[in-house]
């Protein structure tokens, strides 16, 4: 592992994300947008040994395939 001063290792954790919901509207892209600054400035604050990120990263929610999400 890579323990930094003191025994500390950081981890950041973004979790549903949910990029692309509500594409064609104004709201969709810029809560991506916003979800890009957030993440920036918490990796350029935090400087973390490891990022993960987990649940709904991309929306499935207007996918018109069925079961498009599993």
């Amino acid at each position: 592992m890579w323990f930094g001063p003191g025994g500390v290792f950081k981890v950041a954790l973004f979790v549903d994300l949910h990029y692309g919901e509500d594409a064609w509207t104004d709201w969709g892209p810029a809560q991506d947008a916003a979800s890009d600054r957030v993440m920036a400035a918490v990796l350029d604050a935090e400087n973390p040994d490891l990022v993960v990120y987990l649940g709904d990263l991309v929306t499935a929610n207007n996918l018109p395939v069925p079961n498009a999400s599993l």
